[in-house]
């Protein structure tokens, strides 16, 4: 049962770095550049859709009989990054999303701060 969790989670983490990797991709792409079963690619994109971690795009034009291809990306705001740098003399809270893009940022001047005070400060405004 491990193996298979295992197994499982390489072929999110496969399917997951080809989105990564492009900007937008088809799941038939997807198949042939991974090499897994389009079956596979078919319930891990279903589920990566359903968390809303992938978003699916616009329909690639086709000549052909048939479904056409629909373009899926990285929801690149599905989490945030939050960083938090401390200096002698300031501070600052960074917000990026998982492109990675910065969305936000704000410094602070220790001057008469104590780190406490710094603290509870910057989790405030991480609360807003």
């Amino acid at each position: 049962m491990k193996q298979l969790t295992k197994l499982k989670f390489n072929n999110f983490k496969l399917v997951l770095d080809t989105l990564k990797n492009y900007e937008s991709i088809s799941k038939k792409q997807i198949t042939s550049i991974t090499n897994l079963s389009p079956v596979l690619i078919t319930r891990i994109c279903s589920e990566l859709i359903e968390k809303k971690i992938v978003l699916e795009g616009e329909f690639l034009p086709s000549e052909k009989a048939g479904r056409r291809e629909q373009m899926l990306y990285l929801n690149h705001n599905f989490k945030y990054v939050i960083g938090l740098s401390f200096f002698s003399d300031s501070s600052k809270i960074t917000i990026s999303n998982l492109k990675p893009s910065l969305t936000y940022s704000k410094e602070y001047l220790n001057l008469d701060k104590t780190p406490e005070k710094l603290i509870v400060m910057m989790l405030e405004e991480l609360k807003e």
